[in-house]
């Protein structure tokens, strides 16, 4: 049976939903989970992943399209599938009002670019031209850096004055104002592992594993199992990272120290452990190089020896997330019988900067280090 595509509500006040970019053109072959198109609404502009797996055909809804949310805007045929026309693929679409004597260019779907890699969607693309406002004066908050139609309804015209102060200042490396993603680790398994590998440790006369250092790996296979948040906005786009390099603001250090663990994501257990254990001080002549310092997406914030739950922790550049936590707590949960019974929660929250990742992308990386911490084998597997 071929897969509907349907147009998702992703705002609590949302009725319609304007088709912002497609990542795919009728035809192609999109896989379970991959990027398939944007929505732009009043407020945001979100992008949604393929329900399904198949080649893209009957797309009824173009760029631009303001469509009413639940409405099929596409299928998915599965290799070897006929691929006959289903019977409801007729969208209800609104259509603006014309223009008159308005240029629009055309835009590939996929390819939603201005100039210097500037990201816009179609319809920010169009209300800027209207307004004569230059696209590359506008502060993105969409997905990857991308201009929404919000952004630039927000956008003030400067005077010439400031214009020319501007050109002649160069632009400080600034965060936005982030959105906050927060969820509970379940992390009794990942105690466990912990308690049997500093068993084989103190043995060895090896200092122990810290429950942070099994956090860090965790949060570095994350990274690499969706790569698309491992990524820093340099200023006037989004850059990925080249490196896995994980931060952490050590409190237990003089003077709040930062250990950056390089390439954590293929490092053992003990090789992070020891760097967490003593961050690079960089005015110490025999201190190891550290990878470049802007190839650094996440900041670990571990305020767990302040008795501290919760915390919403500063973006510091040039990280675009900041993982904030404080002590586990014992809470009952109920078991697969319904019965209470007690488990260990971790309360994490993440600060994301919306110009590289937002509020969903967020919620997902969390899930995938959810995943890694409440099954913790997965963590030892490079």
């Amino acid at each position: 049976m071929p897969v509907e595509v349907i147009l998702p509500k992703v705002d609590m006040d949302m009725a319609t939903g304007t088709i912002a970019e497609w990542h795919k053109a009728e035809g192609d072959l999109v896989a379970l989970g991959e990027p398939l198109f944007d929505i732009e609404t009043d407020k945001s502009t979100m992008e949604v992943e393929s329900p399904g797996a198949g080649t893209l055909q009957f797309v009824a809804a173009k760029v631009g399209d303001e469509v009413p949310i639940g409405q099929t805007i596409a299928w998915l045929f599965a290799e070897g599938e006929a691929v006959e026309a289903p019977g409801n693929t007729v969208v209800e679409i609104t259509q603006p009002e014309p223009k008159p004597n308005i240029e629009v260019p055309s835009h590939s779907p996929a390819e939603s670019r201005d100039g210097e890699g500037l990201r816009a969607t179609p319809l920010a693309r169009r209300v800027a031209k209207e307004r004569a406002v230059p696209l590359s004066d506008v502060s993105g908050t969409g997905p990857r850096g991308r201009i929404t139609r919000a952004d630039v309804d927000a956008h003030k015209p400067m005077s010439s004055a400031t214009q020319h102060r501007k050109a002649d200042t160069p632009e400080p490396n600034t965060v936005a104002a982030p959105v906050y993603v927060q969820t509970d680790l379940k992390i009794d398994a990942l105690l466990s592992l912990q308690t049997q590998i500093n068993a084989a440790e103190i043995a060895s006369g090896r200092a122990e594993i810290r429950l942070t250092d099994l956090l860090i790996k965790a949060c570095a296979r994350a990274l690499t199992a969706l790569p698309r948040v491992n990524a820093i906005w340099d200023g006037a786009r989004v850059r990925e990272c080249d490196g896995v390099n994980v931060s952490l603001l050590v409190p237990w250090a003089d003077e709040n120290a930062i250990a950056v663990v390089a390439d954590a994501h293929i490092k053992g257990l003990r090789k992070v452990s020891t760097e967490v254990a003593n961050p690079t001080q960089p005015e110490k002549t025999d201190a190891p190089a550290l990878p470049d310092p802007t190839d650094r997406s996440l900041m670990i914030w571990d305020l767990s020896a302040f008795e501290a739950k919760t915390i919403n922790a500063a973006i510091t550049p040039p990280h675009s997330m900041a993982l904030a936590f404080g002590q586990a707590q014992p809470q009952f949960l109920p078991d697969e019988a319904g019965q209470p019974k007690l488990a260990t929660i971790l309360t994490v929250t993440l600060s994301c900067d919306p110009r590289v990742v937002d509020a969903a992308l967020g919620a997902q990386w969390l899930q995938k280090v959810k995943s890694m911490v409440e099954n913790p084998f997965e963590i030892l597997v490079t």
